[in-house]
């Protein structure tokens, strides 16, 4: 019996993470415990063992497995993306660490003219 491919799986010029093993492997960095995982989603433990072996995952299914550890895998997974890109989150950060450095400079020039006039 001939097998077909998934197109899904086929990997593009640029290739994707295997996400059973980005799975794996925080969750041994991080002590996560899979058991206790496939507890909190409700899913049999050889279910969680399923999905660290599998090469692509459902959106849904890492959802979940983000939910379950409080850890956001979605952006862990997308900063591995080879485009240049920034969160508003990120973006929100980087302004208020511009206007904060403005105050810093304004403040030592401020700073530096009490301390000359004190002379």
């Amino acid at each position: 019996m001939k097998t077909i491919a998934k197109k899904y799986k086929t990997q593009g010029s640029v290739s994707y993470p295997h996400i059973g093993r980005f799975l794996t492997q925080y969750f041994a960095k991080y002590g996560v415990n899979r058991a206790a995982v496939a507890r909190e989603l409700n899913v049999a433990d050889s279910t969680t063992t399923r999905y660290m072996a599998q090469e692509s995952l459902q959106f849904g299914i890492l959802w979940k497995i983000s939910v379950a550890i409080n850890r956001n895998l979605l952006a862990d997974l997308a900063s591995r993306l080879p485009i240049p890109f920034a969160t508003p989150r990120e973006i929100a950060l980087e302004t208020e660490l511009k206007a904060v450095q403005e105050e810093l400079n304004a403040l030592k020039l401020e700073n530096k003219i009490y301390k000359d006039l004190l002379k």
